[in-house]
């Protein structure tokens, strides 16, 4: 089919109607930084290897001048490990002023160290929490640091702390700063012999001055004790959020018997729940029934929370059913101050799909808000697999943003086993998604998505005085240059809907005019990326034949 020429306009208009421009940042990122592979490079992405056999991100940590902490731990062959940090430039290099390739390892004094949550307190420190193995018994642990990971010897013990509890296991998953400095940890309490299959797990909720001393006005001596369901004595913690007037809301799942397994019996509901406590730890009767929220959902847990200014709730969570028994649909939902469901949200109150990545259900782990639509990251598989990871996207409503993406949903399905676990945002042009990778073993990983609007391109292309003609395309197209580009060195990249560069080509221009033969890619949508002389054009390209 061969086409004539069009206009700029026209075709953008074209593109338009499809979809936004959600691509790796190709300008973002080292390369080469897979060391698990040697000879490949992988755009929008940067790997922190600490030389460990585990080395886990847990928190990503956005500076005001765009330089970015991956904050987690690295984990020898032997068992013993170490917090650790990696700080990288706003464009993804490793930072060299903090260390080789920007790392930082946290010797505390213990061997078994475990770092499962990070947080920025006052803008000018981190907060690590986790736990550390003592004799056979794993007990909470707490770090302060600030950006060069320098412990502040005000907190704790000269910038440390240990936290024992009344249980015979204990770790910090999930730490949260309040506005006077107070800092709530949260995370999980373990009773019986064994870390891995308690005889009963509950969650915690535990209130620290800013100095690491525990606030004895919050709950029982500073603490609350909770399990979701008063008959299933195995509760894990999700996630915990603080809304605009001081109250706790915290979400999880329940087990039976253990994570992982389903055996069909109904130990448990296994329905999700969120919960919400008063600033000083009781439960919130004005919150649904007694303080809490439950949606029916066999096989279900909450794993990510998000608060409005007015007080509403985005919960994020996998749910299941009797007769798929596992958790498969990613669900999300909203509620209102009062705890019922806002059923002006998706369908009838929640949004409720089966993300089709690979041949499994995905589950929502993260949950942010941008430019007023809702994002959720999500892995591939809820039982583990973790084969590739996606972003997601709903409009303020809970519909589908058929304008994100592949009709809302951009999949990353690499090389490597991605087990990520944040996704944050520092404007509307740009996301962030943090966790690990594994190959043989696991090393940080950070990835840019680029979110501009092929609208947002549109601008810098007028201003650029830069076209494409024709667009859809056939076999061969023109790329229209300004004259201050001729005589210049240019990058023409084509990228797929993954980010992956299937064209890529340098050249030196001579004349306003540059034809590209594409006649090996089949038909489908892919993104141009064109690079010069301190510009950078995107825009998208239908092939089709």
């Amino acid at each position: 089919m061969k086409y004539v020429q069009i206009t700029l306009t026209i075709a953008l208009t074209i593109v338009l109607q499809s979809a936004n421009a959600q691509v790796l940042d190709s300008m973002f990122g080292v390369l080469t930084s897979f060391t698990n592979l040697p000879n490949s490079k992988i755009f929008g992405n940067t790997s922190c290897d600490f030389e460990g056999r585990k080395d886990q991100c847990y928190g990503i940590i956005n500076l005001d001048d765009g330089r970015i902490i991956l904050a987690g731990d690295t984990r020898a062959a032997d068992g013993t490990a170490d917090f650790a940090l990696a700080r990288l430039l706003p464009n993804g290099l490793y930072d060299d002023t903090a260390g080789p390739d920007g790392e930082m390892r946290l010797d505390l004094g213990y061997d078994y160290d475990s770092c499962l949550t990070a947080t920025k307190y006052q803008n000018n420190y981190i907060l690590m929490g986790g736990g550390v193995r003592i004799s056979e018994n794993y007990v909470n642990l707490l770090a302060k640091v600030d950006f060069d990971g320098v412990l502040e010897p005000s907190f704790g013990d000269s910038g440390k702390m240990v936290l024992d509890l009344p249980s015979t296991h204990e770790m910090v998953t999930k730490i949260t700063p309040l506005p006077d400095g107070k800092i709530l940890i949260a995370g999980n309490v373990l009773y019986g012999n064994s870390c891995y299959f308690p005889d009963s797990t509950a969650v915690f909720i535990g209130r620290l001055h800013a100095s690491g001393q525990i606030d004895s006005t919050f709950g029982s001596n500073g603490f609350v004790y909770h399990w979701f369901e008063a008959t299933c004595k195995s509760s894990l913690l999700g996630d915990i959020a603080i809304d605009h007037t001081g109250r706790i809301i915290f979400t999880g799942g329940s087990y039976d018997p253990y994570p992982g397994f389903y055996d069909f019996n109904d130990w448990c509901t296994q329905n999700i729940v969120v919960y919400r406590l008063l600033s000083e730890g009781a439960l919130d009767t004005d919150f649904g029934v007694n303080g809490k929220v439950e949606i029916m959902g066999k096989y279900s847990r909450g794993n990510a929370l998000y608060t409005y200014e007015d007080g509403r709730v985005l919960l994020a969570g996998v749910l299941g059913d009797q007769l798929v028994g596992e958790p498969t649909y990613a669900f999300v939902t909203r509620i209102l101050t009062d705890g019922n469901l806002d059923t002006s949200f998706g369908v009838n109150g929640w949004f409720k799909k089966f993300i089709l990545s690979i041949d499994v259900g995905s589950e929502p782990v993260d949950i942010i808000v941008q430019n007023n639509n809702i994002l959720f990251t999500y892995l591939s598989d809820p039982n583990g697999a973790h084969t590739g990871f996606g972003v997601y996207c709903l409009d303020s409503n809970g519909q589908i943003n058929t304008q994100f993406g592949n009709n809302g949903k951009y999949e990353y399905i690499p090389l490597v086993l991605y087990f990520i676990n944040q996704i944050t945002s520092t404007d509307n042009n740009n996301i962030f998604v943090s966790g690990y990778y594994r190959i043989v073993n696991n090393n940080m990983v950070v990835i840019k998505i680029k979110t501009d609007d092929v609208s947002a391109a549109n601008q810098a292309i007028i201003s650029n005085k830069i076209s494409i003609s024709p667009n859809p395309i056939d076999n061969l197209f023109n790329i229209f240059i300004p004259e201050h580009i001729v005589s210049k060195d240019v990058n023409i990249c084509i990228r797929d809907i993954n980010g992956r560069a299937i064209f890529s080509k340098n050249i030196f221009t001579n004349s306003n005019s540059i034809e590209v033969n594409i006649s090996d890619l089949p038909t489908s949508m892919y993104v141009l990326e064109l690079t010069a002389d301190n510009m950078r054009y995107v825009n998208k390209i239908v092939v089709h034949k």
